[in-house]
């Protein structure tokens, strides 16, 4: 998924503010914000669980191993902080709840 931006941003041109924009989405980059799906014994080479999975097994897995993503700009939020919190808990009283599907 894309990130969210944690801060509005300005746009200069030169030394000349041109525009500001509030927080949004994140114009570039990816982040892991679902889950993984491994065939059996991949994480056999974990050793003791205490590695990061995306750095450990990325970088050090045998080039022949393809790996495949999805990518989603379906929404997603995060939920690390109490401001976090706060803003899906303002989403839920909204009723425009975009995860619930029920």
């Amino acid at each position: 998924m894309r990130p969210s931006a944690r801060f509005g941003t300005f746009r200069f041109e030169g030394d000349q503010l041109v525009s500001f924009s509030e927080k949004g989405q994140a114009d570039d980059g990816w982040i892991n914000g679902g889950f993984f799906v491994l065939v059996p014994g991949v994480l056999e080479c974990n050793e003791g669980g205490d590695t990061v999975f995306e750095r450990e097994h990325w970088s050090n897995w045998p080039p022949q191993v393809s790996w495949y993503g999805m990518a989603s700009l379906r929404f997603m939020a995060m939920h690390d902080t109490l401001r976090d919190l706060c803003l899906l808990e303002r989403i839920w009283q909204s009723g425009r709840v975009a995860w619930k599907n029920w």
